[in-house]
């Protein structure tokens, strides 16, 4: 027996997971100078992904004393206590920075509870060849289990500013996030800036105070609001509503205030915490994907009280006189629009989504999530420190943040302006809310490339389309039996009732519902039922009256050149809708706001008695793009690259609620398929089809279940009790 516990213990050990070391990656060395003879690497990455905790005891005696923000490990946010996710103890988690040509290779450890599976994909990244690295739960591929790894391997094929973040869930929203940078080995636009700096990259996101799926339960299941109380800048920030308190500092097993006592070890704000291994109370770089910048602190004692932040906000470096290129990522989660300006500094913006683009001065952006902007700040001001100012709208609501632009020879002082001052700005704005660009505001598809289009792409742009679908995005009045009961809680109840909310109707893309099939279609075609996929030609019901909820695919051949005309028809309510395009980039042909509201049936007559105008010449190419509400977007690409490809609202909440399709390039087996080892998934039931002695299909007539219950009532009733006095004769 002991022999046998042994083996079954080695086993266990030989086919478990090895848990990495936790890096930043900081120093990694694939991020270095891109040239044009530079020798390509591969670049490796382990990512621990887990369940984590701002303000942990990583973080001793922060943000009581500050130094305490800048251990290792120690993820202080915007100072308010929360359950997170995250990889590698980082918030946000590791920046990957390469050259043109690497190939990446990032192996996930998922170290999840609750047996709770992931995906990461990697947003923008193209994978002409390996469709299955796109990293889509149970579309791409099957969700990586809990305490088993997954690697991903591929080479990008185009530079650019991207992102990485969890696509399970909404994980995304909690943590599972990241910087991705491919550096060109040479660039049309770098006589723009001097410098273009990992520590640059700037990731924005809404932040609640508790966890995502408490939010967005409460929101469908209990009437309450889905907006964040904050805004993170690089995973930084300050709450301005709070004070310190010493219930946010308490040890949670003894009920202990951590500010004397930690673990029942003595602790002061910068003394050594362990007899055996001394920790280095150094502060870290301002923000964790700094490299080579100088640490430190602000000093506060310039601002009022009332403004007075127990935790630091990022901080980004300049040299006074130089240009730098700055890289703002979107990770956006709810309605969020966020705007990003900063005081008296210009933003010239010179690429979008990856794609470089005429460079244009403004004094603001408004970010939707998943968009990324490429702009250069030139660091011509007097030499001091001045607020980046991070305003959220719509869900939002008043939610706002600050990071600082420091002059690397000004003092280490916040700003003296309030940070909470000048709000949103309405003038010379790229891509405003719902505006439709005026002298004072410019859509992106005002936008224009950084050069002419060629005569052969220009021919493709203006070729007629293979396909060309019209697609309505709206809230739609029917019973989503997701959140609703037609019978105890309908619709009609909760709407008459003075609620009046509408994430209670069904979020819908041509009135169907998506879900995701049980198992992925990429990787397994044969083992999903072909009657899960549907279109509005192939629904089982009126969907304009009828809840429907399938797999919702659009079909198109490799080769063709597909336009789709997305139409926010805001009939029932607003949503700005920023729409991602996994596996293409896009040309964008037109966007226009035309009123409050619209319907699909308005714009196709517009469009069919030549109402809406495309433009051709100067359609700059993204992969993510807004939707105005009472309006349209025009798109078109050529689907050149055969897989599943998902097309979805990047709002998360949006996505969760089933706001997306699916772009089915090409057959089966024009896809590219994964290694015959690849994971496999999906539902599973007992094969009763040659077991007749104890249980009938489920394609057995009613005659003969009514003959089983006949003949049973028949034993128990007659034969049994004839049976039992035969016995007791005997």
């Amino acid at each position: 027996m002991k022999t046998v516990v042994l083996i079954l213990f080695a086993t266990h050990l030989a086919g478990g997971v090895m848990m990495p070391k936790l890096s930043d990656y900081r120093n990694h060395t694939c991020y270095r100078t891109c040239t044009p003879t530079i020798t390509p690497l591969t670049c490796e990455y382990d990512f621990r992904l887990e369940n984590y905790q701002t303000l942990s005891i990583a973080c001793f005696d922060c943000p009581r004393n500050i130094s305490d923000c800048f251990r290792p490990y120690c993820i202080a946010a915007d100072g308010v206590l929360r359950s997170i996710q995250v990889v590698n103890r980082m918030l946000p988690g590791p920046a990957i920075h390469i050259c043109e040509g690497d190939t990446v290779v990032v192996n996930v450890y998922n170290s999840l509870l609750n047996n709770e599976g992931t995906a990461i994909h990697w947003h923008g990244i193209l994978h002409p060849n390996t469709p299955f690295m796109d990293g889509v739960s149970m579309m791409t591929q099957c969700a990586i289990s809990s305490k088993t790894s997954f690697q991903y391997r591929f080479k990008p094929p185009d530079h650019g500013t991207y992102y990485w973040h969890a696509h399970s869930g909404l994980q995304q929203a909690d943590g599972v996030f990241g910087s991705f940078v491919v550096r060109p080995k040479s660039s049309v636009v770098q006589e723009l800036y001097d410098y273009d700096l990992a520590e640059h990259t700037v990731i924005i996101n809404e932040w609640f105070h508790e966890t995502s799926i408490s939010k967005f339960t409460a929101h469908h299941h209990a009437m309450q609001d889905n907006s964040p109380k904050s805004i993170l800048i690089n995973g930084k920030g300050a709450w301005e509503d709070k004070q310190i308190d010493n219930q946010s500092m308490m040890d949670h097993d003894t009920g202990q205030v951590m500010t004397t006592t930690l673990r029942s070890q003595s602790v002061t704000s910068a003394s050594v915490i362990s007899t055996t291994k001394r920790i280095s109370t150094t502060p870290m770089p301002m923000d964790h994907n700094q490299h080579g910048s100088k640490g430190g602190n602000m000093d506060m004692t310039n601002m009022s009280t009332s403004a007075i932040s127990f935790t630091s906000r990022a901080v980004f470096s300049v040299k006074r006189g130089m240009r730098y290129r700055f890289r703002l990522i979107g990770n956006g989660v709810v309605n969020c629009p966020l705007q990003v300006s900063i005081d008296n500094h210009t933003l010239m913006v010179i690429a979008s989504d990856g794609v470089d683009i005429e460079p244009f001065v403004t004094k603001a952006i408004d970010i939707y999530a998943g968009e990324r902007y490429d702009i250069v700040v030139q660091a011509f001001q007097p030499i001091g420190n001045y607020w980046i100012r991070v305003f959220g709208m719509s869900d939002c609501k008043t939610a706002n943040q600050t990071a600082i632009l420091h002059y690397d020879t000004a003092p280490m002082e916040l700003p003296r302006e309030d940070p909470n001052g000048f709000g949103i700005l309405q003038d010379n704005v790229l891509n405003s809310i719902n505006i439709t660009g005026s002298n004072k505001s410019i859509t992106v598809a005002a936008m224009k490339p950084f050069k002419p289009h060629t005569k052969d792409i220009l021919d493709e742009i203006k070729r007629a389309p293979d396909h060309k679908f019209f697609i309505a995005v709206d809230f739609n009045k029917v019973n989503n039996y997701n959140y609703l009961d037609k019978d105890y809680y309908p619709l009609s109840l909760m709407l008459n009732g003075g609620h009046g909310n509408t994430h209670l109707m069904a979020m819908q893309m041509n009135h169907i519902t998506f879900i995701f099939p049980d198992a992925p279609p990429l990787t397994q075609y044969k083992d999903v039922p072909e009657t899960i996929f549907c279109n509005e030609s192939l629904v089982p019901a009126d969907c304009k009256t009828e809840f429907c909820e399938c797999t919702h695919r659009l079909k198109v051949k490799v080769g063709d050149l597909v336009e789709m005309i997305v139409i926010g028809e805001a009939v029932n309510g607003e949503g700005n809708h920023p729409m991602h395009l996994h596996g293409h980039q896009f040309w964008i042909l037109g966007m226009k706001k035309l009123k409050a509201s619209i319907t699909r049936e308005e714009v196709e007559a517009l469009d069919a008695h030549g109402g809406i105008e495309r433009n051709y010449d100067t359609a700059i190419t993204k992969d993510t793009v807004l939707v105005p509400d009472g309006g349209y977007t025009i798109i078109k690409f050529v689907a050149k690259h055969p897989g599943f490809w998902l097309f979805h609202c990047h709002v998360g909440f949006h996505l969760a609620m089933g706001l997306g399709m699916v772009i089915q390039v090409g057959e089966i087996h024009e896809m590219t398929q994964p290694p015959p080892s690849f994971p496999r998934c999906g539902s599973w039931r007992t094969d009763t089809s040659n077991d007749q002695s104890r249980c009938y299909s489920q394609t057995q007539t009613s005659s003969a279940s009514t003959f089983f219950f006949v003949a049973t009532l028949y034993y128990y009733v007659f034969l049994c009790p004839v049976f039992m006095l035969f016995t007791i004769l005997l």
